[in-house]
């Protein structure tokens, strides 16, 4: 049975949407990866699967010009083909890169093959290279206090965007969320009682509570700015900026390595750990929703066990 597969692609993506609650960055990646493999099989008259507006959050729809101006489409096996060429195209790519590729268009076979788009499931015969497992980067407690001194040196100047900086740098290593979390909290959801209301991946909520110093600087930055739906103003703040601030940050307190917003939710994750707080625990806070995504963090506690025993065991010697 002949098909064009870009309109599967579509079908695909809104079942994503209306279905699977997808994360607006795993929609993007997954719209790129197909439209990659599309172009390659149809050429430079392939109109790109685009979303309406251009709106992450909108329904996917292929645009009406040139669309379906194919007849008859590609068989499966040519699929297959046109498949493993692309592939042996993206092998310059990272290891992580080409995984993610071949998983949107595993994905996506799968998909057809559930509905009955294909006679067979076409993603057991597409390869994905293994990713080596990375331990997760955190700073060690010294690196958060130099961090938090020159947050001081910057109060006692009196910087501009002083407090801007400082709730973030909190909201990432105090309450351990992403940066698209963190640069999207609205002022409504900062409870009196040091809890926030979070809207994590797919759309799900999560409560977290933060430390008193770190609820403190949101109150500072609400009386320091005027009123806005976000926090950071009346639009959310640039993910890029959000970057930006914290790895100028992590210059600035003269850290080795460049620092990241996820290398401080890493570090609040495994300060947790390493303080007694338990997986299950972990997990609600972090937002993962298995308990396999949080396990990464426990060889992270092994090796600190390790050190302990090789200081402080009467055998060390």
């Amino acid at each position: 049975m002949l098909k064009f597969w870009p309109q599967l692609a579509v079908k695909y993506l809104e079942s994503l949407i209306n279905i699977e609650n997808i994360s607006p960055h795993t929609l993007r990646a997954y719209i790129i990866d197909l439209n990659q493999l599309f172009e390659a099989i149809y050429g430079e008259n392939f109109v790109r699967i685009s979303l309406i507006d251009q709106d992450i959050f909108s329904t996917p729809t292929l645009n009406k010009q040139n669309s379906f101006d194919f007849p008859q489409d590609i068989s499966e096996e040519s699929l297959l083909e046109a498949i493993k060429k692309k592939q042996s195209q993206w092998s310059s790519l990272s290891l992580a890169s080409r995984n993610r590729k071949a998983s949107s268009i595993k994905s996506f076979l799968s998909w057809a093959f559930k509905n009955q788009w294909t006679k067979k499931n076409l993603a057991t015969q597409i390869y994905a290279p293994k990713v080596p497992k990375k331990v997760p980067r955190f700073l060690s407690i010294d690196e958060i206090l130099s961090i938090l001194s020159s947050f001081k040196e910057d109060l006692s100047r009196g910087k501009e965007h002083y407090h801007r900086d400082y709730a973030l740098f909190c909201l990432l290593y105090g309450g351990g969320l992403r940066i698209s979390e963190a640069c999207h909290l609205k002022r409504e959801n900062i409870k009196s009682n040091r809890s926030l209301i979070i809207l994590g991946k797919g759309n799900k909520e999560r409560l977290i509570v933060l430390p008193r110093l770190c609820f403190q600087a949101l109150l500072d930055l609400e009386e320091n700015t005027e009123k806005s739906v976000y926090l950071f103003g009346h639009q959310p703040l640039s993910q890029s900026v959000g970057y930006q601030i914290i790895r100028s940050r992590g210059a600035q307190a003269g850290l080795l390595k460049p620092l990241s917003p996820h290398a401080l939710r890493h570090s609040y994750a495994t300060h947790l750990l390493s303080d007694g707080t338990d997986l299950r625990t972990l997990q609600e806070l972090l937002g993962h929703s298995s308990l396999a995504a949080t396990e990464k963090y426990t060889h992270l506690n092994l090796r600190q066990l390790s050190q302990i025993i090789n200081r402080s065991h009467p055998l060390k010697k």
